[in-house]
């Protein structure tokens, strides 16, 4: 030793022989001008300690009297441990931890408060170290229970290991608050299994009450996320929570999640044959029928408050009503929003204010049932109501027919009185129906220019919407389709770098692997241009520096937060101020990775990742276009589609390659695409879908809309008279060698509703003529082929023009 006074004070406090060679070597080992210091205050703390003595309690009763030299105290203790000596009951977990006892590493963390880490009355079992994205510290939590403090520290490895943001002093508020918060439970969970929908409510509830909540139920949804994950891993078996508690992964990762569950919103599966739920707030999950429609993607739920009805045995109705309807998800979805703004009408004050202005005709009559919410004079001042506030008849009949749709299914319940009079408020009016037209060529170069202009501004959105507009007007793709493209969704070919559009499938082409409307909820492979992968690949690029500088200004606004906390930290009225503006739309920064993963994505007015849907597109594109001086306008986006598919088939007319304009449609019923998109061209269509030349095909019979129009003696059964398998009927008398086929007969008719007959009687004559090996009957079925085809043909232009 350099100086023999330590040598004498080391004899004269501590007289334990081994624990004085101990405290000797270490002096001896660490002895520098700057350790120098705390030598006295090291000796001094083992005065009159023998070896056997040492322990964690030993060691938290020194730190208590000290107020300098807490740090070299530990680490000595550090030093004894690797040495061999004994540190009591402890000694293998403070082994197997030894950065407790801070060693040589304790740079690479930080302890602001020695004192409380090392309480009296704490164990080392509760220190644990938590790491942020920017530095390391450590935590003491004094569980009593063993079990939970064991959960607590899986737990906090868990954010580690996923590497998910958190801030430290918000983790340490909610771990120390953990085994508080489920007190109510009258028996802590022993097992892990034990954590589930009742510990999660009762956990909600307390840590609600906290006032920095905000964050408190952000690592409390952490926490149960870790749980899923744990199962899924050690026991997929098991569930954290059942269908009925409201709760699945997809709504725990939502941003929102902890303001919808605290506002009561549970998740509801959509099921015809499950018990109708009794909670009031819905997150209806498709439940697979997405699969079946590209305007919802799996991991949309739709939010239902049936709350809105105010009348209790109405609202259970109408849960009943809509999920065993049997309308589609789509229909249901906008029947439910007019059917809420018709009871929050009816039952509000306004009803007041306008029933005044509205004579009902039937006042007269006897009505013991006129307290009834659902009655025709309520009905009737809905309909005035509807009619000042919009001037389009397709909306109110919109809304008439929910209502209508909603009256009927009571009326079939019998319990609930329905007046037969109602149903004369409830009459649809006749609208012309809204078809798709051709942009013309100038208007659509005038369009593309406006909306390139706005891309080259460098808006997030004006790009996006351009590379969608580019999609929709180069693809067969619809809108919806376009908008699921997820990042990955092109797929290479055999051949590298080889890229064309082909209609029919070949393994050395690149594949675009996309849910179509038709595709039955399965995903397709589609051949895609090579403008429509560079289309593709820029969108993806775009979406993903969105949420790049999404990542950053979340960073920001972390930082921001703790130098906001940190200069208020002593004056908690201000900061409860703070936290409850921050805490309307703040939840865990767990992005749900199924929004992540599609091309269409954009942050919304709270600040979320979500994906686009095709009313924003729709509403900005006649927004831009309606400020335009179009010659052919206005048009609305699925304009775009028509105009595309009807170019198609035109330059596929022209080159004479019409089969690949009809496979491009990607259509199964052949009227579908005679009727949005094929104009003076049925003709040609129908010679390349049923591989025939019709040539100077002439037609003696007659094609009308429905048997009414033609002057026939209907004395007889209507079966009587219909002919030709069912696709015609005969307006006269045949002779009885029946050598003139109906086909060429001048007295056959023709009706709109035989079209099936015809496609079904086309299908046996080409199946009939695939197997005829004589070539002269051949010819003779191909002709009558030709007949059934041209009159298929007439029928689709009769029917496309009364539509």
């Amino acid at each position: 030793m350099k100086n023999e006074h330590y040598e004498e004070l080391l004899n004269i406090k501590v007289k334990d022989k081994m624990l004085n060679k101990v405290l000797n070597d270490y002096i001896t080992l660490k002895y520098n001008e700057s350790f120098k210091q705390y030598i006295n205050i090291l000796i001094n703390s083992f005065q009159d300690i023998e070896i056997k003595d040492l322990s964690w309690a030993l060691l938290c009763n020194q730190i208590f009297v000290l107020n300098r030299g807490i740090k070299v105290l530990i680490i000595f203790y550090g030093y004894m441990l690797k040495e061999g000596i004994d540190l009591g009951e402890h000694t293998i977990f403070l082994k197997e931890n030894i950065w407790i006892l801070l060693g040589d590493d304790e740079k690479d963390y930080k302890i602001s408060n020695y004192k409380e880490i090392y309480s009296l009355g704490s164990s080392p079992l509760g220190i644990i170290m938590v790491k942020t994205n920017k530095n390391k510290f450590v935590l003491n939590l004094n569980f009593y229970d063993i079990f939970l403090l064991n959960i607590a520290r899986t737990f906090i490895k868990y954010l580690e290991t996923e590497n998910i943001t958190y801030e430290g002093d918000r983790i340490e508020e909610f771990i120390c608050d953990f085994e508080n918060s489920l007190e109510k439970l009258g028996k802590l969970p022993n097992v892990i299994e034990e954590f589930g929908n009742d510990t999660f409510l009762i956990q909600f509830q307390y840590y609600q009450l906290k006032v920095k909540k905000t964050f408190a139920l952000r690592n409390l949804k952490s926490f149960y996320i870790f749980l899923m994950d744990y199962f899924e891993n050690s026991n997929p078996q098991h569930k954290v929570f059942s269908k009925k508690s409201g709760i699945d992964r997809n709504f725990l990762y939502r941003d929102n999640f902890n303001i919808l569950f605290g506002k009561g919103y549970r998740v509801v599966y959509l099921n015809k044959y499950d018990e109708i739920p009794q909670n009031d707030k819905w997150l209806l999950a498709p439940n697979g029928y997405e699969r079946y429609t590209t305007t919802l993607k799996g991991n949309e739920y739709i939010p239902l408050d049936f709350s809105r009805v105010g009348d209790s045995f109405l609202r259970n109705k109408m849960k009943k009503w809509f999920v065993k309807s049997r309308n589609c998800l789509k229909t249901l979805r906008a029947s439910i929003n007019n059917l809420f703004i018709f009871f929050e009408f009816i039952e509000g004050e306004t009803t007041k204010q306008i029933s005044g202005k509205v004579v009902n005709l039937n006042e007269y009559a006897p009505n013991n049932k006129s307290n009834l919410l659902i009655s025709e004079h309520n009905i009737l001042i809905f309909r005035e109501y509807l009619k000042q506030k919009y001037d389009n008849v397709n909306t109110i009949n919109g809304y008439v027919s929910s209502i209508s749709s909603f009256i009927k299914f009571l009326d079939d319940e019998v319990d609930y009185f329905i007046n037969p009079i109602i149903y004369d408020y409830l009459r649809i009016k006749s609208t012309e129906s809204l078809n798709s037209k051709i942009i013309l060529q100038e208007d659509l170069d005038k369009i593309l220019e406006t909306f390139k202009n706005r891309m080259l501004n460098g808006s997030y959105f004006d790009k996006m919407f351009f590379i969608f507009l580019h999609l929709l007007l180069t693809t067969n793709y619809r809108p919806n389709e376009i908008l699921n493209l997820k990042i990955n969704c092109i797929k290479d070919g055999m051949k590298e770098g080889e890229y064309k559009i082909d209609y029919h499938c070949k393994e050395d082409s690149a594949t675009l692997e996309m849910q179509t409307k038709t595709s039955q909820g399965r995903d397709v492979d589609v051949n895609p241009s090579e403008y429509t992968i560079r289309a593709i690949n820029e969108g993806t690029r775009v979406s993903r520096e969105l949420l790049q500088e999404e990542q950053q200004e979340q960073e920001q606004e972390q930082e921001q937060e703790q130098e906001q906390e940190q200069e208020q930290e002593q004056e908690q009225e201000q900061e409860q101020e703070q936290e409850q503006e921050q805490g309307q739309e703040q939840e865990q920064e767990q992005e749900e990775e199924v929004v992540k993963n599609y091309i269409f994505i954009y942050k919304s007015r709270n600040k979320q990742i979500e994906g686009i849907k095709v009313d924003k597109f729709y509403r900005h594109f006649v927004d831009i276009t309606g400020k335009l001086d179009l010659k052919g306008g206005p048009y609305s986006l699925y304009d775009c589609r028509t105009t595309y598919m009807t170019k198609l088939f035109e330059n596929a007319v022209k080159e004479g390659n019409v089969y690949k304009a009809i496979i491009a449609t990607g259509h199964k019923d052949v009227f579908t695409t005679i009727k949005h998109y094929i104009k003076p061209d049925v003709r040609s269509y129908l010679e390349a879908f049923y591989n025939i030349k019709l040539g100077n095909v002439t037609l003696q019979g007659r094609i009308v809309s429905e048997l009414s129009e033609v002057d026939l003696d209907f004395s007889h059964d209507i079966k009587e008279i219909t002919v030709k398998q069912g696709c015609g009927f005969c307006g006269g008398t045949c002779n009885g060698n029946k050598k003139i086929d109906c086909l060429i007969c001048r007295n056959f008719i023709v009706t709109l509703d035989r079209i099936p007959y015809f496609e079904e009687s086309i299908d046996k004559i080409n199946e009939v003529i695939k197997n005829e090996n004589i070539f002269h009957e051949k010819e003779h079925l191909v002709s009558i082929k030709k007949l059934y085809v041209s009159y298929l043909g007439q029928l689709y232009i009769l029917k496309n023009k009364l539509i």
